[in-house]
């Protein structure tokens, strides 16, 4: 039987509704506000590096790991932040009670480690510290080559060309004595981290051309003379531009022309960084090239070797009148290079900031900025730790002719004269080990 309550005992069931439903809503509402419970952290590697990419751990409770914020505090963050991953997905991952996500910086010191449950949220009560060691450089590799002539010796392997004729040392210099097809040199290597190869390389020369350049050095192939991800520096000859292009197991994927014409020699230095970046510079006859090219490796390599070659001198059946070879060779492992400088001006950023400004040649299509009030401009950036001089490189986009290009500025700021002129620019911090990446590209007009 149904029974109606009275107008009292109405009054009082909806007074417990509203008291319920208030009391459900601020627990929600207290809930959403209550911050993260950090419990403990932890890095891989165990003792972070400068310039190496490390991995940190967190680990508690109450996270919100569809919107949470990791918060990066310290010499390179003021603060850094960035979304928690995306979950169960690969290192990089999140769940309830564990976010994990890499970073890397430039600068050694103390770092702590944050998060909240959305952008807004409240931070977690305790910090996790991460302390970053300065970047160790160990040279892990000298030859220069001076020794009797015949086979490499000193732990190289040789993989001849097709008629069986491999690289070998002629007066004290690591030298392609066939004129048929390249052959190459190998060796295994640390690839854990960075690492970066610097050698000496001298021009080929037949029948009077001059200035013929196909020297190779590959990262993590199989010990093949294609195999691996790395660079060839390319001339035809004399008169022929000048490239620097990226190679995956032999096949060309890109390439840059270089800002001045290889000559008789230059030096090549190319780094590989862990997430595959490519960068160096080639430096000869008082001018500095930089190159830099973002992954274009999607698998893993398939073995952890440096390949060194050379290409033959020119075509078959010509009077050779000089050999290509290699000479000097460094092979450095973990990141030795300075962090790269920030751009203070003048000028406007490019909308699509390259590695490195010849990158930047061909993809200028934004509207030149307004002029500057004078023809004499004067380019500033800060300071980089462990750099010993800056590179700065600056170009007409429309013509490709750098109207500045060196390499010796040991302070942070430049003054040149520009007139009439639509100019982009850029600055590498450098020193012995090579040149960072490059922060940006920013362009002005003068009248």
């Amino acid at each position: 039987m149904r029974r109606n309550l009275s107008a009292p005992q109405a009054q009082w069931v909806k007074t417990i509704f509203v008291v319920l439903a208030l009391t459900t809503s601020a627990c929600d509402a207290l809930s959403e506000l209550d911050p993260p419970l950090l419990g403990r952290g932890s890095t891989t590697p165990g003792t972070p590096m400068v310039g190496e990419p490390f991995v940190v751990s967190l680990r508690g409770s109450r996270f919100d790991y569809t919107g949470a914020e990791v918060v990066v505090e310290g010499p390179d963050c003021h603060p850094c932040s960035r979304t928690s991953p995306a979950p169960y997905g690969g290192s990089d991952y999140s769940t309830d009670t564990v976010i994990a996500f890499s970073q890397t910086v430039r600068t050694p010191g103390r770092y702590s480690v944050a998060l909240r449950n959305a952008s807004n949220g409240r931070r977690s009560l305790l910090d996790v510290d991460v302390n970053v060691a300065p970047a160790v450089c160990t040279t892990a590799f000298v030859d220069a080559f001076d020794r009797a002539d015949g086979v490499p010796g000193n732990g190289w392997i040789t993989v001849p060309d097709n008629n069986g004729v491999p690289l070998a040392v002629y007066g004290n210099a690591l030298r392609q004595p066939a004129t048929s097809s390249s052959s190459a040199i190998f060796r295994s290597i640390d690839m854990t981290g960075s690492v970066s190869v610097s050698a000496t390389v001298t021009q080929a020369a037949t029948d009077g051309v001059a200035q013929r350049y196909d020297a190779r050095f590959l990262f993590g192939g199989p010990g093949t003379l294609t195999g691996g991800y790395g660079i060839a520096v390319s001339k035809a000859g004399a008169g022929s531009p000048s490239w620097v292009r990226v190679l995956l197991n032999g096949a060309a994927i890109d390439s840059v022309r270089a800002s001045f014409d290889f000559g008789a020699s230059v030096v090549v230095v190319a780094t590989l960084s862990p997430d595959q970046t490519l960068r160096g510079s080639v430096s000869g006859a008082g001018h500095t090239f930089l190159f830099g090219f973002r992954s274009a490796v999607s698998a893993p390599m398939s073995g952890h070797n440096l390949t060194l070659s050379l290409g033959v001198p020119g075509p078959a059946g010509v009077a050779v009148d000089a050999y290509p070879t290699m000479d000097d060779l460094t092979i450095r492992t973990r990141s030795c290079l300075p962090g790269p400088p920030a751009l203070v001006g003048p000028g406007t950023a490019d909308v699509d900031p390259t590695l490195a400004l010849c990158a930047f040649y061909s993809s200028c299509s934004e509207p030149p900025p307004p002029p500057q009030p004078s023809a004499t401009v004067t380019m500033q950036w800060t300071g980089s730790p462990g750099a010993t001089r800056y590179h700065l490189s600056a170009i007409t986009p429309t013509t490709g002719i750098p109207a500045v290009d060196t390499d010796t500025i040991t302070s942070t700021s430049y003054q040149v004269t520009i007139p009439h002129a639509w100019t982009a620019w850029t600055v590498a911090a450098c020193n012995d080990a090579g040149c960072s990446d490059v922060p940006a590209v920013l362009t002005f007009t003068t009248p």
